[in-house]
């Protein structure tokens, strides 16, 4: 059974502010930039420099916040794990019994971040997590993020499935398959109780444009098994 271990690195932490400023993603860099609390114009000038000229930018700002958070950082990182272990061996196991796929990697990892609310690595076993939230409440989003990374594994190495679709085009089904998983699996909801039900699967997102693709793929996801469920998806997300 896999294992998250909550990590601390300033070098990850540090590197994907450049990444998320750099790349053109469906959030756009405003939002971005709000989500991490840096200027908006800061977040411009890192997405125009050159990729060490940006890290030069990025430097001070990252030292200051480590600084101010000090050795929280690595409390907050305990308290995650302390409470996700709480929940670790039957997540994973339900994922992989739901999707009737294995995990990729025996071991994830969670940088514990001083500015991303949450990261999914889409190649591999790294996810990202901010350090401030209730050691608790942090357990769906967290799971949200690995169900991200576990969805695009199996478009990456199942043969059924590779270079059937764009990654843009898988992320999308990555989103909205954590959102079912995590919102509409009374598995799930054992393992986040105090959220409220109006909290657990909606619409009022950062992801608009995801919003006509999710309700179909709600409808899809209730009456079938998740196979079923995935080879629709591919073919909607064609279309919508």
């Amino acid at each position: 059974m896999p294992n998250l271990k909550f990590v601390q690195d300033k070098t990850h932490d540090a590197y994907m502010v450049m990444t998320m400023f750099k790349i053109d993603d469906s959030a756009g860099l405003e939002s971005r930039a709000n989500s991490m609390g840096i200027n908006l114009e800061v977040a411009q000038k890192i997405r125009e420099l050159d990729q060490e000229s940006a890290e030069k930018l990025i430097e001070p700002i990252m030292e200051e916040r480590y600084k101010a958070i000090g050795d929280k950082l690595e409390i907050t990182s305990k308290w995650y794990q302390q409470s996700w272990d709480e929940i670790n061996d039957q997540f994973f196991s339900f994922v992989a019994e739901k999707t009737k796929h294995e995990w990729k990697f025996s071991e994830y990892f969670c940088v514990v971040s001083v500015v991303h609310p949450g990261l999914s690595d889409w190649q591999g076993n790294k996810i990202t997590r901010i350090w401030s939230e209730n050691p608790f409440t942090m357990r769906k989003i967290t799971a949200h993020e690995l169900i991200l990374a576990h969805i695009f594994s199996i478009f990456h190495y199942d043969p059924k499935y590779q270079k059937m679709l764009s990654d843009q085009q898988v992320w999308k089904i990555a989103e909205i398959s954590a959102w079912c998983l995590t919102g509409l699996e009374p598995e799930m909801l054992k393992f986040w109780p105090w959220i409220p039900k109006s909290k657990l699967f909606y619409y009022t997102h950062n992801y608009p444009m995801l919003v006509e693709l999710q309700k179909k793929l709600k409808v899809v996801y209730e009456k079938s098994d998740f196979e079923t469920y995935l080879n629709e998806a591919v073919k909607l997300v064609k279309t919508t």
